[in-house]
C-alpha cells in the first residue's frame, strides 16, 4: 500500500545549497518543483494556491542540522528520493511514513542504502512493508545519538491490542498513535515542521522536469495561514 504521507528528512542544514541539493535529487527522479500562485492556505476548500493540500509538497528546514520535504499524499518514490538524497549529501535520509492513520513506519538509508526499517504495526495490508528487526546501536552510531533516547519508540505494536505507554514521560502521544512519530523524530534531534511554524518553509508542487527551465527560484517565504484555525499538519 502506498503511504498515505511521506517525508524524507536529510542531515543538512536548510540553506539555498540546501535548496540546490534537493532540486538535483528530485531532478534523478524526473521531478522538478514548481511555484504556486500563492501561499495562502484555504481552510475551507484545503487548498493553496488554489491546489489541494494533498497535492502540495512543503519544504521546510527541520531543525538546525536537518532539512525536510513533505511529499504529496500518495507519493510512493519517497524511498527512490531518500536514495539520491543520501548520495548527494553523503549524510543519513530518513523517510517517514504514515499508512492511514493506522500505523507509521521510517526507512534510514545511509550511501544510496536502506540499512534499517521499520513499521509499527505487527498486521497490515499484503503490499505494505514487513515490519523489519531495527538495530538500535547501528543507528546510534550512524546518527551519534545515545539508544536511550529513541529505542522505546521501535516497539511493534499489535491490532489487537491498544497500549497506551509513553516511551518518554514528556511525550505527547502513545505508542499506539501514528502520530509518536513526531515525538520519535524530536528524540533523533528533528523537528517536524509546520506551515504555521516553519518561518523558512513553503509550499510548492511536483511536476516533470524540462532540463530547459529552471528550477524553482530562490523566494522569501510567505505562508499566511489564519492562526486561529487548525494547521493542516501536526506541529511538535
Amino acid at each position: 500500500m502506498v503511504p498515505t504521507s511521506s517525508q524524507a528528512f536529510w542531515r543538512q542544514p536548510w540553506c539555498p545549497q540546501t535548496e540546490g541539493v534537493l532540486i538535483r535529487a528530485l531532478h534523478g527522479l524526473g521531478l522538478d518543483l514548481a511555484e504556486l500562485s500563492s501561499q495562502n492556505f484555504d481552510l475551507a476548500t484545503g487548498t493553496v494556491g488554489g491546489l489541494p493540500l494533498s497535492e502540495c509538497a512543503f519544504w521546510a528546514s527541520a531543525g538546525p542540522t536537518w532539512s525536510c520535504l513533505h511529499l504529496p499524499g500518495g507519493t510512493n518514490r519517497s524511498e527512490e528520493l531518500g536514495r539520491n538524497l543520501a548520495e548527494l549529501t553523503g549524510e543519513p535520509t530518513l523517510i517517514l511514513t504514515e499508512y492511514q492513520q493506522i500505523a507509521w513506519g521510517f526507512v534510514l538509508i545511509h550511501r544510496r542504502d536502506p540499512i534499517q526499517r521499520f513499521l509499527s504495526l505487527s498486521t497490515m495490508w499484503e503490499d505494505t512493508p514487513t515490519p523489519g528487526t531495527v538495530d538500535p546501536l547501528l543507528m546510534s552510531r550512524l546518527l551519534d545519538i545515545p539508544t536511550s533516547r529513541f529505542a522505546p519508540y521501535l516497539k511493534v505494536q499489535s491490532a489487537d491490542e491498544v497500549s497506551q505507554q509513553r516511551a518518554h514521560p514528556e511525550d505527547r502521544y502513545i505508542l499506539s498513535n501514528p502520530w509518536v512519530r513526531v515525538d520519535f523524530l524530536r528524540a533523533l534531534g528533528i523537528s517536524y515542521p509546520a506551515p504555521t511554524s516553519a518561518t523558512d518553509g513553503r509550499f510548492c508542487r511536483l511536476i516533470g522536469f524540462n532540463p530547459s527551465k529552471s528550477a524553482i527560484p530562490p523566494v522569501s517565504p510567505e505562508i499566511r495561514i489564519d492562526p486561529e484555525n487548525p494547521s493542516p499538519w501536526l506541529s511538535n
